[in-house]
């Protein structure tokens, strides 16, 4: 889990004599790393999760701190810390106003306290924990991906303090645009991590990259207590990393020696989303699809769907007509001649004449009133959404 401001300043403040002024309810803010700034117009060059320190050095007066302040604020740094002395006497109402209305935590620590000495012992601490967070997740991915792995896996996260009985759901974020650019990628990955590590603060989470997917892990109660940060996420991508995404959720709090079926039910779930136009789906909401899902050899659906639509497919193919779409239509229209007239704008004759060359092409033994071939066909239909 991501190291919180709040336990940055438990392990160092009363060495350093650093005082929460303001924004107290966002010391639980995960900190990526540490920063000192003397100018909002470098901003830009932040990721996101910073603690920032300033001097004031470059500043002729006090006006600066608020605009200073929400800027600092709107990229999504975790808080400032403002060095008392020549340059900063005081902190402004309207600052210290600001920064309690947006929880944004606002910090001081005195001249004396140097902030070469302060930013490198943070950033030592936070350096450990990354190290360890990094351990975990690589030991997530391992059960995930390679099923002999697990009693070790297991040993490795009981030493980190996890719960052999803990219960998990997986969550599966596809980027659907070209992520051919791996250095980008790489930023994105980072960024992504740190909103999603502020989100979870605290608790025993896991977060990794593969390819073009993003994969988190949440201890059950967190995911049920908060399923709208799924709604958050998409939100964030779409507006702050103008990303296309589907994210799907697997089965809702299973062990960990299933994270392996979890994952790929996630990412079935994920693709359904983007086949269906969703941003989102959990798996709970997958019904039939959740069920042909469970099937864990896709060869199985695929040979199904084959049975009943690939005669037409090539049949299509080589006469140039469209049999495969008009039984897809057939279906759709719940097998009524009426609706699927009025749907194709056909006469009731001609599409008699194709239901009855669909059965040809199909040979002797398909018979399209049998409720065993309706049957059949629907699946297909939900068999083509997952493949």
């Amino acid at each position: 889990m991501a190291i919180t401001l709040r336990t940055l300043l438990i392990e160092t403040s009363n060495t350093y004599h650093m005082d929460i002024l303001a924004g107290s309810n966002g010391l639980d803010h995960s900190v990526s790393w540490v920063h000192i700034i003397e100018d909002k117009s470098i901003s830009s060059f932040l990721m996101g999760r910073e603690l920032v320190f300033s001097t004031g050095i470059r500043q002729k007066d006090n006006s600066w701190m608020l605009p200073f302040c929400k800027e600092l604020q709107k990229v999504g740094c975790s808080g400032v810390v403002f060095n008392m002395g020549p340059y900063i006497q005081k902190i402004p109402q309207e600052v210290i106003d600001f920064c309690n209305q947006a929880d944004f935590p606002l910090i001081t620590t005195p001249w004396e306290s140097r902030l070469v000495e302060i930013t490198q012992e943070l950033g030592c601490m936070i350096m450990e924990n990354r190290n360890k967070e990094t351990t975990i997740h690589n030991i997530f991915k391992e059960l995930i991906f390679n099923e002999s792995y697990y009693e070790y896996g297991i040993s490795a996260l009981q030493q980190n303090g996890y719960s052999i009985d803990q219960k998990y759901t997986v969550l599966c974020m596809q980027i659907l645009q070209d992520n051919s650019d791996e250095v980008l990628m790489r930023q994105l990955s980072v960024r992504i991590e740190a909103r999603v590590r502020h989100a979870f603060s605290g608790n025993k989470s896991a977060f990794f990259q593969l390819d073009n997917q993003f994969v988190l892990i949440l201890p059950v109660k967190l995911w049920s207590d908060d399923k709208n940060f799924v709604e958050k996420l998409l939100h964030i991508m779409e507006n702050e990393f103008n990303l296309k995404v589907s994210i799907g959720s697997g089965p809702e709090g299973l062990p960990a020696s299933k994270l392996s079926r979890s994952y790929q039910l996630a990412l079935k779930s994920a693709r359904l989303a983007e086949r269906l136009g969703k941003g989102y789906m959990f798996y709970e909401e997958t019904d039939v699809y959740g069920l042909l899902a469970e099937i864990p050899y896709e060869s199985v659906l695929k040979n199904f769907y084959n049975r009943h639509f690939q005669p037409l497919i090539e049949y299509d193919r080589h006469h140039n007509t469209d049999y495969a779409m008009f039984l897809r239509e057939y279906v759709m229209a719940g097998f009524s001649i009426k609706e699927l007239a009025k749907n194709t704008f056909l006469h009731r004759n001609t599409v008699y004449y194709k239901l009855e060359k669909i059965q040809e092409i199909m040979g002797d033994n398909y018979d399209l009133n049998l409720w065993k071939e309706k049957m059949d066909l629907m699946l297909c239909m939900y068999i083509e959404d997952l493949l």
